[in-house]
């Protein structure tokens, strides 16, 4: 804007002085002195030139002056426009950023009664486990017993076979032994005549 507003001023100061000029130099090839004529030529000269390059500045410049004025209201337009949409985005933040509060606690209270419920329900699974626990030691242990029991048979059973043994080899003597065996074939006789 300024570059077009200094290239019309120097164009009109251009032609100003060429205007100005002109009678200066045809009065200076005349020896004589300007009369009144002349002066009133030149300022009449001097007036129309400036008052046609004034006009046709000015309507050039109303132009511009009008396109300039024009982008600035629509400047002030899209100003307006976008002050009006960040208030109303202002205003939305404001509405969501005081419902964060109430979303917070909310948020807070239903982690409150899941850790509630969680802490509850991992009580219960350790309870059922506790129990699981104690009815597999409980059956562990009566295995154990049933085991320790048997083992317990069996060795009282071999306890009682060894001393058996041990009896009858000490009380065998060879007079024992020989009525033993004569009655054993008395018995194997008597069996084999029933049949």
């Amino acid at each position: 804007m300024r570059a077009l507003l200094r290239r019309i001023f120097a164009r009109l100061m251009l032609a100003s002085v060429i205007v100005a000029l002109a009678p200066l130099a045809a009065a200076a090839q005349e020896t004589s002195s300007p009369t009144t004529a002349d002066w009133v030529f030149r300022w009449l000269n001097f007036a129309l030139i400036f008052g046609v390059g004034g006009w046709w500045a000015g309507s050039r410049l109303k132009v511009v002056f009008r396109r300039k004025a024009d982008q600035i209201a629509s400047s002030i337009a899209e100003a307006e426009a976008a002050r009006r949409e960040a208030e109303q985005r202002l205003r939305e933040a404001e509405a969501k950023f005081a419902s964060v509060e109430s979303e917070a606690q909310q948020m807070r209270e239903r982690a409150r009664r899941d850790s509630a419920a969680e802490v509850e329900r991992i009580g219960e699974l350790a309870r059922q486990e506790a129990i699981r626990v104690e009815r597999a030691g409980e059956a562990e242990i009566e295995a154990a017993e049933r085991s320790v029991a048997n083992r317990l048979r069996e060795l009282t059973v071999e306890k009682t076979m060894e001393r058996a043994r041990a009896l009858v080899i000490e009380r065998l003597t060879p007079a024992v032994d020989h009525g033993l065996r004569g009655r054993f074939i008395e018995a194997l006789g008597a069996a084999g005549s029933g049949l």
